[in-house]
């Protein structure tokens, strides 16, 4: 195995942790048992160690820019009880995994890793839809209870499917470089 890629198993693994306290909302009594902000750090340490893997500029550019999200998703998440803040938050819980995606889909490429590079277009792509999902049900919602409930409800299941995909893309990602 490449002296390079071992590390970043570990670290998918921490990534795989951040994205699970990131969107479960386990509350007692009102407490969020799993801070995002503690997610968040996990997803930015993680990626700073992902970075490493390759000399590859391209993915270098894309791993970036994901640890710069997830920086920023990590200060939203402290101060997001500020309307105006709360929105950027939101819309970063759908654009960071995104740009991850993408960022790893480039390291499938430079692995070579075809099965690698399909799972993270496919989760890419599953992203960017619940993202469209998600604001056409604001944006289309004429305020009529039934339907706003029909389509909010539609749009949920979609950002569940995208985020359970998203870490079943990390688990595959971290069994292939095992294989590697």
């Amino acid at each position: 195995m490449d002296e390079r890629i071992a590390p970043v198993r570990g670290a998918l693994l921490m990534l795989f942790w951040g994205v699970v306290v990131v969107y479960a909302d386990v509350r007692v009594n009102g407490f969020d048992l799993l801070n995002d902000v503690a997610g968040w750090l996990l997803v930015a340490v993680a990626l700073t160690r992902v970075r490493g893997a390759h000399a590859d500029e391209r993915f270098h550019d894309r791993a970036t820019a994901a640890l710069v999200l997830a920086w920023v998703a990590t200060v939203t998440a402290v101060i997001h009880g500020i309307d105006a803040i709360g929105y950027v938050y939101a819309l970063l819980q759908f654009v960071q995994p995104l740009v991850t995606a993408l960022a790893l889909l480039r390291l499938g490429e430079v692995l070579g890793a075809e099965a690698l590079r399909r799972t993270w277009v496919t989760t890419a792509r599953l992203f960017a839809a619940a993202f469209v999902a998600t604001y056409v049900v604001i944006a289309v919602s004429s305020g009529d209870s039934g339907e706003f409930l029909a389509l909010g409800l539609a749009a949920v299941a979609f950002v569940v499917v995208a985020a359970v995909h998203y870490l079943v893309s990390i688990h595959r990602t971290r069994s292939a470089l095992a294989e590697a």
